[in-house]
């Protein structure tokens, strides 16, 4: 498991978690609104439905009358009012939700990355960035947030949430509705040096496209069962590919839940974490702890897990 190795200290920590604290207290009303309309919207059309399934049930539909009718009318202008209601109080609460992730960000990362990355978590990679390793299909839809970037021991690196609409091209599949949504994070690093070697790795259970490339066996009997390594320089990648580097995988594989996929091309990595969840999944209902800390640290990880990696072989591999 990917730990900590520069855990905030308990003071400082405390002050930050206590000021962000007093902000949720103070908008948590925003929360239940949000619930309390979708709730309300919902029981606007389902109720007068259900008198008039019951009427017609007693008495036929012959005898329904207006009243029941004037319910239906009255219900369904009240679904469209509190609707409404609803969605401008989600759009507050994932507002409130970012600005508490960036009011996170520096008690988190302080002491990881020494103040040379910076997070927002209103933006994210570009569709093209994303697109360019060529783990998924073509995008018809796209959205990317909770972006960190900057550099770690002169790297430079960006990492951030993805969700792709993509379409279902099933054969013989005719519904056009048919979209499959991918949803993850991704990573992207510029290495120290450039070398001509191009390294696929994939779970076993993802799938994308290794053009010209020969798939290789290594001697860790559990990195094979889990992976599978694609790479048109045997040698080059056999190296790259040390023990260190596949316990990285093997952890990323235990921790996190979906496909890991992985393309080096030169000097460029690029690492997806394919999970169906947010890298920040942050409950606003449960006041901020040191629990509420630790359940985030992981995802910042990441970069710093694969770049020290990096930095290790290229020392010996100059």
């Amino acid at each position: 498991m990917i730990i900590n190795p520069h855990p905030p200290k308990p003071n400082a920590l405390d002050n930050d978690l206590n000021s962000l604290e007093i902000i949720r207290k103070k908008k948590i009303y925003i929360y239940y609104f949000y619930l309390i309309f979708l709730i309300l919207s919902i029981l606007a059309i389902v109720v007068p439905v259900v008198m008039i399934i019951i009427r017609i049930i007693i008495v036929g539909p012959a005898l329904v009358g207006r009243i029941y009718m004037l319910f239906l009318v009255i219900g369904t202008v009240l679904c469209f009012i509190f609707n409404a209601l609803y969605r401008i109080f989600r759009k507050q609460v994932k507002s409130f939700k970012k600005d508490i992730l960036n009011g996170l960000f520096p008690i988190i990362t302080r002491n990881i990355y020494q103040n040379e990355v910076v997070f927002n978590a209103n933006e994210g990679l570009d569709l093209e960035e994303i697109s360019r390793p060529d783990f998924f299909q073509r995008s018809i839809g796209y959205d990317s947030s909770n972006l960190l970037m900057g550099k770690y021991q002169g790297l430079a690196f960006k990492m951030s949430d993805f969700l792709l609409e993509i379409k279902n091209n099933t054969a013989g599949d005719t519904n056009k509705n048919n979209v499959i949504k991918t949803k993850g994070r991704m990573l992207i690093m510029k290495l120290p040096a450039k070398r001509s070697m191009v390294i696929n790795v994939m779970e076993r259970k993802g799938n994308y496209k290794h053009n010209f490339l020969q798939r290789l066996s290594l001697d860790n009997a559990e990195f094979n069962q889990k992976f599978n390594v694609y790479s048109a320089e045997l040698k080059e990648a056999l190296h790259f590919l040390s023990n260190k580097m596949q316990n990285i995988f093997l952890d990323l594989e235990k921790q996190f839940s979906g496909g890991i996929y992985f393309r080096l091309v030169g000097d460029i990595c690029y690492v997806a974490i394919v999970d169906k969840k947010k890298t920040f999944n942050l409950s606003i209902t449960k006041p901020f702890s040191l629990e509420t800390i630790n359940s985030l640290v992981p995802s910042f990880l990441v970069p710093k897990t694969f770049i020290d990696a990096f930095i290790a072989y290229y020392a010996t591999n100059p």
